[in-house]
């Protein structure tokens, strides 16, 4: 039968792991958000219109095959994920 102090040490374990992954998460989000506010001017005046043509050109499924193709497994998701943070930031220029 498991005793009590056990029982607390996994609730604890699991509250350890459940603190580091909120941070982690935390992070990765600050990561991303520090990025797209250092490179706004980049992303506004290339990144987004170049996505924009390519869209228009051939769909989204074309759009992702060519930024694998050039290395940018990172930058599409990112637009993706912070869309919301990029717009905010074109119209607050």
């Amino acid at each position: 039968m498991t005793s009590r102090k056990e029982i607390i040490q996994a609730i604890a374990e699991t509250e350890n792991r459940i603190r580091y992954h909120q941070k982690q998460f935390i992070l990765h989000r600050q990561y991303w958000l520090d990025i797209i506010k250092n490179n706004q001017l980049l992303l506004i005046t290339v990144v987004l219109p170049v996505v924009f043509l390519l869209w228009r050109m051939g769909g989204m499924n074309r759009v992702l095959q060519w930024s694998r193709q050039l290395g940018g497994y990172l930058m599409l998701p990112a637009l993706a994920v912070f869309r919301k943070k990029i717009l905010n930031a074109i119209f607050s220029l």
